[in-house]
């Protein structure tokens, strides 16, 4: 992954579409080096499953030489979290539990039935590994910084727990005020459950409605997203919500075009970053910091249809990863 900070130009068409008096338009832009087709590069596929329970199960390869593994995971390591434990799983506390499952490239899945309160399993969709990054990058690149503004928006919140994990890694605020908007009713009540549970409910304020109606009644300058990112001819995929376009960039090409002075998104080196990197530039925008990581392919882009279409945008020059995970 690489975390990419913009500045925009005198003159440029963020300038020109901002409000009068603004001055030095930025963009921090977060691009996501999805670098191996199906798994870690210690052998260990990854699978990532929406979260809604008590049990933490890591697979593990069934034989290692010298770190690393001949064959594909075949056991597991089950972990029983208190009920206490997974409620703070599935809000800022998920990401610490499971750090040390992506620093050693190893799987996570949580199954099991759903904790009371919250929203039923299989609605939610989580990546453990990708979430903590985008957290990082969230809190490095826009709360920790003193020219953060007050008033940030979100483009999908999923459950929650990226931002809510960086604002309790910062020093409260007085004022600060993050809307997230999230069209899907199960994530948007997830994340504001998970909000409330650790006091803050009036920071990050989760609204299940349309971004772009949202953003009639909360004028603001600073975006923040993880956007849809998974390319494909269409949406007749087995997640239809991270379809971000044929190119996996079509949604992050509309955010960028949509006059933000600063904007801190994540983009997949998978779907088309050179072609969106272009487009930010056309908008004004130039590179002032970034952050980057390395992430695997996980279930829905190592889907067959997905992956070949990868694999031809590689082909093209559209896409960009390695055979070996690194």
């Amino acid at each position: 992954m690489h975390g990419i900070r913009m500045h925009g130009r005198t003159g440029s068409p963020v300038q020109q579409r901002s409000a009068a008096g603004r001055h030095g338009s930025k963009l921090k832009l977060v691009a996501s080096a999805a670098s191996s087709p199906s798994s870690s590069s210690d052998g260990s596929l990854y699978s990532f499953q929406p979260i809604s329970s008590s049990t933490l199960t890591i697979p593990e390869t069934s034989s290692r030489q010298n770190g690393h593994s001949s064959s594909p995971s075949t056991t597991t390591t089950t972990v029983i979290l208190t009920e206490q434990q997974a409620t703070m799983a599935k809000s800022a506390a998920l990401y610490e539990v499971l750090e040390g499952v992506a620093k050693t490239g190893g799987s996570s899945i949580v199954t099991s039935t759903a904790l009371p309160g919250l929203v039923p399993a299989g609605q939610v969709f989580v990546c453990p590994e990708e979430s903590l990054f985008y957290s990082q990058a969230v809190e490095k690149l826009v709360l920790s910084r003193p020219d953060c503004p007050n008033t940030l928006v979100e483009f999908g919140a999923g459950d929650g727990s990226p931002i809510i994990s960086a604002l309790l890694k910062v020093p409260p605020v007085a004022g600060r005020a993050i809307h997230a908007y999230e069209i899907s009713p199960a994530s948007a009540q997830l994340a504001a459950a998970n909000a409330a549970k650790v006091g803050l409910g009036d920071t990050y304020l989760v609204h299940n409605s349309c971004f772009w109606e949202g953003l009639r009644q909360t004028p603001c300058d600073c975006i923040i997203s993880n956007p849809p990112y998974l390319p494909a001819p269409d949406d007749d995929i087995m997640m239809p919500g991270l379809w971000g376009g044929r190119d996996g960039a079509g949604l992050t090409r509309e955010l960028l075009s949509a006059g933000f002075d600063t904007a801190m998104l994540l983009i997949s080196a998978y779907s088309n970053p050179v072609l969106t990197l272009q487009h930010a530039r056309e908008q004004g925008y130039a590179v002032e910091d970034f952050l980057c990581a390395p992430l695997p392919f996980g279930t829905y882009s190592s889907e067959p249809r997905v992956r070949q279409w990868i694999t031809e945008m590689k082909g093209r020059g559209e896409a960009f990863y390695s055979q070996r995970g690194v």
